[in-house]
């Protein structure tokens, strides 16, 4: 197959990437982090890095590196063949998604220059399509803005308010007791303009210099927000300041006052978090072997 020329756009020098795979995945209740769970003959998080490995379909694009974050005692990470990839490398994980990922850009940017750029992508999200990556890089490198893949909201979208001195009990709701005997009660407090909406995925990819700038000052900030709260009676109102919202390289991106870019990517891209998840996972790149074959 010919390769795809990219238009007539000045080439970073390099394009880098982090996987943070410290996680422990507590929501999956399996006896090892998600990751490592077998997933259509191998670990999920080797189909969430093939996708990087490979050489890239568009002319001049590659990923130079792939940073793997990881958790301090890491047991499972060795046996993988992926370990000896000579594009991999790796690096100790933090305590938080963003304290990962600003562990691996810190490792990249002893090699990397200013001009380089770098995607983020989850560890577990193994049904990466390579077009809907190609169409990242390609967007990224044409507006040289970061943007991120996402996908339209199909469903109704409610914002809700809860109730603290209301609870579930076990006959009023159709779950189990154990699910319910310490949950709140949720109402309705409007209907949210789905087409205003976007479910993120990843990978999301951003100038390096600028994604380590952002992660680094929502960081600092977070902390000095702790700091203060800690130092006050009622401090935990406090820690409702934005940097505890760092859930995504995105919203340190949006933080730091950047625009990101939505890519439309395709459903396909789930993110592994439940066994329910995983069934699907291995139904999604079954029917991509096949289609291939």
């Amino acid at each position: 197959m010919s390769k795809r020329p990219l238009s007539k756009q000045p080439l970073p020098k390099r394009l880098w990437a982090v996987v943070p795979a410290a996680g422990s995945g507590q929501r999956m209740q399996a006896s090892q982090p998600k990751q490592y769970l077998q997933l259509a003959g191998r670990t999920v998080i080797e189909h969430s890095l093939d996708c990087l490995l490979k050489p890239g379909d568009l002319h001049e694009i590659s990923i130079h590196q792939v940073v793997v974050c990881l958790a301090e005692g890491d047991l499972f990470w060795p046996s993988l063949s992926c370990a000896q990839h000579a594009k991999v490398s790796t690096v100790l994980g933090g305590q938080s998604r963003a304290e990962s990922v600003l562990n691996g850009l810190n490792a990249i940017r002893a090699q990397a220059s200013d001009d380089d750029w770098v995607l983020v992508h989850d560890a577990a999200r193994p049904c990466l399509a390579t077009s809907d990556l190609n169409k990242l890089i390609e967007h990224c490198y044409k507006a040289q803005r970061g943007a991120i893949l996402a996908t339209p909201v199909v469903e109704t979208l409610k914002q809700i308010k809860i109730a603290p001195d209301r609870h579930h009990t076990a006959d009023e709701s159709n779950n189990t007791p154990s699910q319910t005997c310490t949950a709140n009660i949720a109402s309705i407090e409007r209907t949210l303009d789905r087409a205003l909406m976007a479910r993120a995925q990843t990978p999301q990819m951003f100038p390096l210099v600028q994604l380590f700038q952002a992660l680094s000052d929502a960081l600092s900030q977070q902390s000095s927000v702790v700091d203060r709260a800690s130092a006050t009676i009622d401090g935990a109102s406090a820690t409702t300041n934005r940097a505890s919202e760092i859930t995504d390289e995105a919203s340190a991106m949006e933080l730091a006052g950047h625009e990101v870019d939505i890519i439309w990517g395709g459903e396909q891209n789930i993110k592994v978090t439940t066994p329910s998840d995983l069934k699907l996972a291995e139904f999604l790149l079954q029917n991509k072997a096949s289609e291939i074959q």
